[in-house]
């Protein structure tokens, strides 16, 4: 690590300069490997824990290549985790103190460590987003950071996963008040809170960013994306994916990338929720839902759309005519669009 800025006075004050001017610093929340993806049931649990590895593997050397990122540190609980980072030049390792006390606890953590160090501007990044680069991230960032500057520091980055559920990128002043709610609906939930603090949100965008692996389903759209990306094929996850054939031992078949069916939709109910006036109105209303089940917020959501446009529906006149399935476009909500490698042999 290069020599920490001096740390805050004892009184708790923040430094006086601009947080924009500072250093940023990568934290990077790791689970304990023997909990790693375990959505993926159908690898073992050495194929997990290899996978998790390599994930780390792509991201860490990513934030070491970044011309923005100044400081790297892992929060963990795993000791073997702790030991294995230590490979890796100007990585600091916080150790949680609390094993199991979850993902935001050791966030916390974290970001209390960053701001013992003389820490300013951090940047929170998970371990399982792969195909993500130092300068794809450079980019992002630096467009990140100028607004917040814009914003006079009120503000914070946040960037989705790919379904726009969860938050792949968190961007903040470690001394803003925020209280970090990762889990379901963490997009969301994230943004509430800035709104709480009154501070602006900043949303970035990045497809890399966006693909973390949790699911079958993931491990097929990296697939996918490195097929047509020849750097992505340099990384560590998508060669680990490759040699072990993790697409064939996972069992993934097109029932593995289908939307999962939903309650279905009751029109009537919405519109009597909506009449009397149990659908929010405001996003900062949404707040009352807390950690509450996707249907739910999904229910309320409907509501809403009902209210605000009741039957309308709209629709595109222009034609699109299938000339082939091939394409050089990579769309994450195209069902038609494929590569040679699925198509019949001739």
């Amino acid at each position: 690590m290069t020599t920490p800025k001096p740390a805050p006075s004892q009184s708790g004050s923040a430094p006086s300069s601009n947080a924009c001017g500072e250093a940023v610093w990568a934290l990077v929340p790791v689970k304990s490997l023997d909990q790693a993806k375990q959505r993926l049931v159908s690898l073992t649990q050495a194929q997990r824990q290899a996978l998790a590895r390599a994930m780390l593997q792509d991201v860490l050397s990513a934030l070491g290549s970044s011309r923005v990122i100044e400081h790297i540190a892992v929060v963990t609980a795993d000791q073997d985790v702790a030991s294995w980072v230590a490979r890796f030049a100007n990585v600091q390792v916080i150790t949680e103190r609390q094993a199991g006390g979850g993902m935001n606890a050791a966030i916390t953590q974290g970001i209390d460590a960053i701001r013992e160090h003389g820490g300013r501007l951090a940047w929170i990044i998970p371990a399982d987003v792969p195909l993500v680069s130092g300068r794809g991230m450079d980019r992002l960032l630096s467009r990140l950071t100028q607004q917040l500057q814009q914003a006079g520091g009120a503000a914070v980055g946040i960037c989705p996963s790919f379904d726009r559920g969860g938050t792949n990128g968190l961007l903040l002043d470690v001394y803003q008040p925020f209280r970090f709610r990762y889990g379901k609906n963490s997009f969301l939930l994230h943004q509430l809170q800035a709104r709480k603090h009154a501070v602006n949100v900043i949303t970035g965008e990045s497809q890399t960013l966006a693909m973390d692996i949790d699911e079958p389903a993931d491990v097929r759209r990296v697939l996918d994306y490195g097929r047509q990306h020849a750097a992505s094929r340099s990384s560590a996850t998508w060669r680990l994916i490759n040699e072990m054939d993790l697409m064939h031992n996972a069992e993934m078949t097109e029932a593995d990338f289908r939307d999962e069916a939903g309650p279905p939709f009751d029109a009537a109910r919405a519109r009597t929720n909506a009449a009397h006036g149990s659908c929010p109105a405001s996003l900062e209303q949404y707040s009352e839902l807390g950690d509450a089940p996707a249907d739910e917020v999904m229910r309320r959501a409907a509501a809403l759309r009902d209210e605000g446009h009741g039957q309308l529906v709209t629709y595109s006149r222009k034609v699109f005519i299938p000339l082939t399935r091939l394409c050089r476009d990579f769309c994450h909500y195209c069902t038609f669009a494929t590569v040679p490698k699925h198509l019949p042999a001739a």
